[in-house]
């Protein structure tokens, strides 16, 4: 089976004219491969068309290796995104305890804190356990 891990990709634009002008851009000139990791994505949309726009794209249990083709492609399309001055992150949790990665890029040409703080508030790592034990059932070990 091999390796696995969980990988969620965010890409944030000022508004909605530049994520349009963003995809028309890939839908135009870049390869088939770049093309349909765009397609990958969600888009999350302000109110209004001057808020910003989100993509995101979340894979679980994948192999994420940077020899794999759609691997070069989602990383192709993260650097084209921050290219046209997009805020970028990518979050991968490996099956190893302590095998994270986060990187966030963005462009210094915007005021984009409040994009880092969409992209940190849409995609955050929590490792969980969950043990369903219905309310008042449980007693103490003692009393068997």
């Amino acid at each position: 089976m091999g390796y696995r891990s969980n990988v969620a990709l965010g890409i944030a634009f000022v508004n909605r004219a530049a994520a349009r002008e963003f995809v028309l851009k890939m839908q135009a000139c870049q390869p088939e491969d770049v093309r349909q990791a765009l397609t990958e994505y969600s888009v999350v949309l302000g109110a209004s068309e001057q808020e910003p726009v989100m993509f995101l794209a979340h894979f679980e249990c994948v192999k994420w290796y940077p020899s794999y083709p759609d691997v070069i492609a989602h990383d192709g399309l993260r650097s084209l995104a921050e290219e046209a001055g997009a805020t970028t992150r990518f979050v991968r949790v490996g099956e190893d305890i302590g095998d994270d990665e986060d990187d966030t890029n963005y462009s210094v040409d915007n005021d984009n804190m409040g994009l880092q703080e969409a992209l940190q508030e849409a995609i955050h790592i929590r490792r969980t356990v969950e043990c369903d034990i219905p309310p008042g059932s449980g007693i103490p070990i003692g009393l068997i």
